[in-house]
């Protein structure tokens, strides 16, 4: 009985034990199995995160190589080397190009920002053309950039080209060194690389001289109304100017396939015009005569305008050294009207067809002077005082210029001045007072709403005073 009650407590102990051991080891089964599932889980995360990584550098760009290409600028004209005559308008064409767009352009003078244009908004030109208008009026040596800038404010600059300004008849000095430069540009290096020969050329934009009826107006064989009627141009039609009168009075053009003349008064000049050369004027027609009815005795014709002297302008002394003065002598008798211009940049002045004026030039001056005849036709002597060394005597321009003398109503423009050896000088703009400035100044910004007249006096060590002008017209 014992032994049998103690059999079937082992059996019951053991089948125990082995359902605990088999627990047991289901249990750390499954703890491997969960620690596995772990464990290859993790490394398919990270084989998903390397793989975006890598399909995100893959198929991005960096931003900056959609448009890593700056503007390209090139000057066309005028040439470099070229010699432009003082005081005259100067047309400078630019040409830019960029891949995007090209949203401005700027023309730079010796360093110095003259204008700049801004494409119109909203437009995405890639290819634009401009002609700016340069008053070359400071004699010397300058150098002309041009600059280009793309919608994304890159830049690009064009080859530095050097020009020299002289007085019309003058040989030019080349500046030392042989070549102009800007500040901070190797002297004739490129800022980038020269226009593709697929741009088009830029002369198909630069204005050429033109001149347009204000009225229908006569067209004439020469620079008066003393000149025969030769046709007309009706109200509005254009004629290609092809010279001038030297006061730019009057305007050769080309006309029925030779040349005539018509007068500024009755017409409009584009900017252009004003850069056309000096046209040598066909001799005057003989006056026409007056028929007088026969009589037994008929009274003889006196000369009723005796013809204008060859020369009648001298000077005590021609050659002198700074500071030092003569006496300019003018005599015209018989003659309707004097004008004399004392002196580069300034306006010329009335004077009495007989008269003298003490000067005292500073540097080399050609004084010129206008001479009208009872029948208005004119003569233009000129007289040079040549001057050496250097010191102040009288005041001299060597410029007062817009920077475009044609604007739209508002549109802003500049005005710069370079006077020397003057007591004082005054800025007076039409409409408003005289106000004291410096010699060498500008007005930045200026706008007009009309034609407005702008003047500089300038003041002499004995007080007399004598103005230049200019006038900036509206479109």
């Amino acid at each position: 009985m014992l032994a049998r009650s103690w059999l079937r407590e082992r059996l019951v102990t053991t089948r125990t034990e082995r359902d605990t051991n088999r627990a047991d080891e289901e249990r750390d089964g499954d703890m491997i199995r969960y620690r596995s599932s772990l464990h290859a889980l993790g490394i398919l995360l990270l084989a998903l995160v390397i793989l975006a990584g890598c399909g995100r550098d893959d198929d991005q760009e960096p931003p900056d190589s959609q448009n890593d290409q700056p503007p390209i600028a090139q000057i066309t004209a005028p040439a470099d080397g070229a010699v432009l005559p003082a005081g005259q308008a100067v047309v400078v064409s630019v040409i830019a190009q960029d891949d995007q767009a090209v949203v401005r352009i700027e023309l730079y003078v010796d360093g110095s920002l003259v204008e700049s244009r801004v494409t119109p908004e909203g437009s995405a030109f890639t290819t634009v053309s401009e002609a700016f208008n340069w008053s070359a009026s400071i004699i010397g040596a300058h150098s002309l950039q041009a600059r280009a800038y793309d919608s994304s404010g890159q830049m690009g600059a064009s080859r530095i080209l050097g020009v020299q300004v002289a007085l019309p008849g003058t040989t030019p000095i080349p500046p030392e060194g042989g070549s102009t430069s800007l500040p901070g540009t190797p002297s004739g290096g490129d800022s980038t690389t020269p226009l593709p020969p697929t741009v088009p050329a830029a002369t198909s934009t630069v204005e050429s001289a033109q001149v347009t009826a204000n009225v229908e107006a006569n067209v004439r064989s020469g620079p008066g109304t003393n000149y025969t009627v030769v046709g007309g141009l009706g109200t509005g039609e254009k004629a290609p100017v092809t010279g001038r009168n030297a006061d730019s009075s009057w305007w050769q053009i080309s006309y029925q396939g030779g040349v005539a003349w018509i007068a500024d008064s009755v017409s409009t000049a584009n900017q252009a015009a004003y850069g056309v050369p000096v046209a040598e004027a066909p001799p005057p027609p003989p006056p026409t005569s007056t028929s007088v009815p026969p009589t037994a005795t008929p009274a003889p014709q006196l000369p009723t305008n005796p013809p204008a002297p060859v020369s009648g302008l001298s000077a005590d002394q021609t050659n002198l050294n700074a500071g030092q003065c003569t006496e300019l002598r003018w005599d015209f008798p018989g003659m309707k009207a004097f004008y004399i211009s004392l002196g580069y940049g300034y306006d010329k002045e009335v004077k009495p067809t007989t008269s003298s004026y003490m000067v005292c030039p500073s540097i080399t001056t050609t004084y010129e002077t206008t001479v009208v005849r009872p029948d208005d036709t004119q003569d233009f002597p000129s007289l040079t005082i040549n001057v050496s060394g250097g010191g102040c005597g009288d005041p001299y321009i060597t410029r007062f210029s817009p920077t475009t003398d044609r604007v739209s109503a508002g549109q802003p423009f500049s005005i710069f001045w370079d006077v020397d050896c003057a007591k004082a000088v005054y800025y007076i703009r039409e409409g408003g007072g005289e106000e004291p400035v410096g010699g060498h100044d500008k007005r930045i910004d200026v706008t007009i709403n009309k034609d407005t007249l702008f003047q500089l006096k300038v003041k002499r060590s004995n007080g007399d005073t004598h103005n230049a002008s200019f006038t900036v017209r509206t479109k």
